[in-house]
């Protein structure tokens, strides 16, 4: 009776590994977040890559062109601007399914402003150092949707004397749709 427990519980085993190691496993994945595109018309893309059984590397990158009310370099009026974040991070997926599941990414944002005004063109530039905690389903035909949200550390804009938005603030909410392969 114990060599048909042993038999029957080594058997469920191997079929339950060939049943998962068949699942397929994706090493790549593209998406955009939505939420920025619909509200902010913010084009924004992700690459994600595989490092191993639960880490992946993330680059991103973003535009955003328009005009607004600025406060930079002691000026304050409407200017033509341009905004092109780029993002660097690791993708941290505790149950061993890279790309799929909960994870946790700590990323930093570096951020490039050009602003437009009388005086000519003003630029500057910050950071944020950022957490997001989401969670990713992948379709089996490749397609991929993503929640998440982040809270990060903002900081001022390099040779700014005003006071900004500074300190631990939310920086994340997504919404993200892509493809997997």
């Amino acid at each position: 009776m114990k060599k048909i427990k042993t038999l029957v519980l080594v058997a469920t085993f191997v079929m339950s590994t060939s049943v998962y190691s068949q699942e397929k496993q994706e090493k790549n994945v593209v998406y955009t977040n939505v939420i920025p595109i619909i509200f902010l018309r913010y084009l924004n893309f992700h690459y994600e890559r595989v490092l191993s059984n639960k880490i992946t590397l993330l680059v991103g990158a973003g535009f955003w062109a328009g005009k607004i009310g600025l406060s930079l370099f002691g000026y304050t009026a409407e200017a033509e601007t341009l905004i092109t974040p780029l993002k660097f991070g690791f993708g941290f997926y505790p149950a061993r399914r890279p790309l799929r599941g909960f994870y946790f990414l700590p990323n930093v944002v570096l951020y490039y402003i050009s602003a437009k005004n009388t005086e000519g063109w003003q630029t500057a530039s910050f950071h944020t150092i950022n957490v997001e905690f989401g969670h990713r389903w992948i379709w089996k035909d490749g397609y991929m949707f993503d929640l998440s949200i982040g809270i990060g550390i903002v900081s001022s804009p390099e040779g700014e004397t005003e006071s900004y938005y500074s300190g631990i603030l939310p920086t994340h909410v997504g919404v993200q749709v892509g493809y997997a392969w």
